[in-house]
């Protein structure tokens, strides 16, 4: 007897994981299975609320009133300018970088910061590449020197990253246990903002009941269009078949609505939001912005 089973593979989703691997020829170690890792962890910022919430206000927290007596870094920029963008960086990523100019005089006459993702390095840390877009292959990096207080010449790179166990040559955010949560919380809002669009995100089984009349061919099309008309941020949820008739049809079945459409939506956020605050460390979510239920005492918390 034909055995017409196919076996089913079910695959887990997992956040980025960070790989750093030095390409022969091209000087620098990629950050990332295809050198984006550190713009990964910026849209992450840019799209999560929760986690949005909290790198902001830790750096508020951090920066404080910044330096009493500031003075200017460069032509344009006070230090304290340059230290709030090196506290989010270091909250980001773990790690900043500075660029150093110096004079004729062999002193320090200006000094600049470089947006994190912007960087590469060099597995020995003496060079620093540096793109505007690193998936732009038509543009060529800028390569300059470490930062060598012994050899204090034109522009050079001042590097500071927190201690890695994976010995490798760039940090890990101090949330990385949490990425899973932090792409749920960004997957959760795109469900709800699907839903809020379409209207109906099917999750209903389609009988089309005139036979195979189109052929192969076109078979595809007929999905794609019902897919393209009933499906949004939640999925791909419509079940199509072909019948040769109404009497071969299989029955219609309610494949049942999206758990994050009903009470458990309240469940599934609390624990995307504690395991967020777990990664972070965060023990007052008041702090950032962020009211638990039932939470008495809130002003007295954020005065103390």
């Amino acid at each position: 007897m034909e055995n017409n089973y196919k076996h089913i593979v079910l695959q887990f989703d997992r956040a980025q994981q960070p790989k750093f691997e030095e390409k022969k020829g091209k000087g620098f170690v990629e950050f990332g299975q295809e050198n984006n890792y550190p713009e990964y962890l910026l849209e992450l910022y840019k799209e999560s609320p929760k986690h949005g919430a909290i790198i902001k206000g830790k750096s508020t927290y951090i920066y404080g009133k910044g330096f009493e007596d500031a003075g200017v870094a460069n032509h344009s920029e006070s230090w304290n300018e340059i230290l709030r963008k090196c506290i989010v960086d270091d909250e980001l990523y773990r790690g900043y970088y500075l660029q150093v100019i110096w004079n004729r005089l062999k002193q320090v006459s200006e000094i600049y910061h470089l947006e994190f993702h912007k960087v590469r390095v060099s597995k020995d840390l003496s060079k620093f590449y540096v793109k505007n877009d690193w998936s732009d292959f038509r543009e060529k990096p800028r390569v300059y020197d470490a930062f060598n207080v012994n050899n204090p010449v034109g522009s050079q790179i001042f590097y500071y990253k927190e201690y890695n166990p994976t010995n490798g040559v760039y940090p890990l955010p101090s949330y990385f246990q949490a990425l899973n949560y932090i792409e749920s919380d960004i997957e959760v809002s795109r469900h709800i903002l699907g839903n809020a669009k379409q209207g109906f995100v099917g999750s209903k089984l389609v009988n089309l009941n005139n036979g195979d009349p189109i052929g192969e061919e076109n078979k595809g099309e007929v999905e794609r269009q019902l897919l393209k008309k009933f499906t949004g941020h939640d999925g791909k949820r419509v079940v199509i078949m072909f019948n040769k008739s109404k009497e071969n049809s299989a029955d219609i079945l309610d494949l049942g609505q999206s758990m994050l459409t009903k009470e458990d939506f309240t469940n599934v956020n609390s624990l995307i939001q504690q395991e967020i605050f777990a990664g972070h460390q965060i023990t007052s979510s008041m702090l950032f912005g962020i009211k638990e239920s039932g939470q008495l005492g809130a002003r007295n918390e954020i005065r103390d």
